[in-house]
């Protein structure tokens, strides 16, 4: 690919712009109950989740998607949407087929091979943390968000890929910017970062692969609230991840079960990324 050039000049003749293509793309939606509030007892679970692929797969799974909205004649993939009983009632729906529509949807992931992303914190956990740590560790969703970069980085150092990641997030008004700084940040401290060449704050309504990354934080969350109650995974749940065993999902959930020297090993990491900010 030659380097762009203005009045047949070429504006940096001496780079392979080929190199700096984001070969690999994540795309990532945050579930949590809507005021984000961690510090209301009633909120028990922050989830991060979505998919992780190379870019030539996202544009022919986010094409796919848009010919299954407009098969079911709906404008954009939200769950909390579809799962509404107003929505139901407009679309003339009943439980069969929303079952069927949002089916669809999962097949069209599990054909994908799209690999899932993602991190979850138990509310509860994270209130017995101490007030320094909570405050190292900044948030339950921030949390979230640089243990997922971090496991996407031990993903491709694992499989000897230094190719480049471009990172899309839902567009969350009340995150994106802290997201945005401690992205920066990593960026900054971490010379395994450097492939993350881009971060896109988008409209999921707009963006396909979002709408995907937002099923899977919505089943993601569900499953762990219905797990703490004793009640089984919902049929989506099973269809989404357990019907494909031989996908290798990236993952993380931090519970009263968790490791403390791990807790501890995290705590290091927002350490570097504090001095590194």
């Amino acid at each position: 690919m030659n380097a762009p050039s203005r009045d047949g000049f070429s504006l940096c003749p001496a780079l392979d712009w080929d190199l700096f293509i984001p070969r690999w793309f994540a795309v990532l939606h945050a579930y949590f109950d809507d005021s984000g509030k961690e510090s209301d007892p009633s909120h028990r679970f922050v989830c991060l989740a979505g998919f992780f692929g190379p870019a030539v797969w996202m544009a022919d799974f986010a094409s796919a998607w848009q010919g299954l909205l407009i098969k079911h004649e709906i404008r954009d993939f939200h769950m909390k949407k579809l799962m509404s009983e107003d929505f139901m009632k407009r679309k003339g729906w009943d439980e069969p087929k929303r079952r069927s529509v949002i089916g669809d949807f999962i097949a069209l992931v599990n054909k994908s091979d799209l690999i899932p992303v993602g991190c979850a914190i138990d509310a509860d956990y994270w209130r017995t943390f101490s007030k320094e740590r909570q405050r190292l560790l900044d948030s339950p969703q921030l949390f979230c968000f640089q243990r997922v970069l971090r496991r996407i980085v031990d993903r491709q150092e694992s499989a000897d890929d230094s190719q480049y990641v471009a990172i899309y997030v839902d567009r969350d008004v009340a995150y994106s910017g802290a997201r945005l700084q401690q992205f920066n940040k990593i960026k900054a401290r971490d010379k395994r970062a450097d492939r993350f060449v881009q971060i896109t704050f988008a409209d999921a309504a707009k963006v396909a692969p979002l709408q995907a990354a937002d099923l899977l934080a919505w089943e993601t969350r569900l499953h762990l609230l219905r797990r703490a109650q004793n009640k089984p995974s919902t049929p989506r749940w099973k269809e989404l991840l357990e019907a494909v065993p031989e996908r290798e999902a990236i993952g993380e959930l931090w519970d009263f079960e968790s490791s403390e020297d791990l807790l501890a090993a995290a705590e290091e990491d927002a350490k570097r990324n504090q001095r590194g900010g």
